[in-house]
């Protein structure tokens, strides 16, 4: 099953509106819209909060679906290059 069909799913397990998740995980509603359609995905630390939210395992939220994974894999790495960007001009600040 893909993501979006899993939250969608696990939200009304939860007796949660799209809204309720929304200003738990403190986005929007059409975030929560997009997501559980399959337009884009939450980032990794959003992730790891609908999960403790729903009461469910990263692992059983994602159940190997590529596109989400690849997404989160794409989230860390703008991560890694921004923090060692901002590493970078730290070390030039205090040279």
């Amino acid at each position: 099953m893909e993501f979006g069909k899993i939250l969608k799913e696990q939200r009304k397990i939860n007796d949660l509106t799209q809204e309720d998740l929304a200003r738990a995980l403190n986005v929007s509603r059409s975030a929560i819209s997009n997501w559980e359609i399959g337009r884009n995905y939450p980032d990794i630390q959003t992730l790891i909060g609908i999960s403790n939210l729903l009461g469910v395992s990263l692992d059983f939220l994602l159940n190997e679906d590529v596109k989400v994974m690849e997404a989160v894999d794409t989230d860390l790495e703008k991560k890694k290059k921004t923090a060692v960007g901002l590493a970078v001009l730290l070390v030039i600040a205090i040279g």
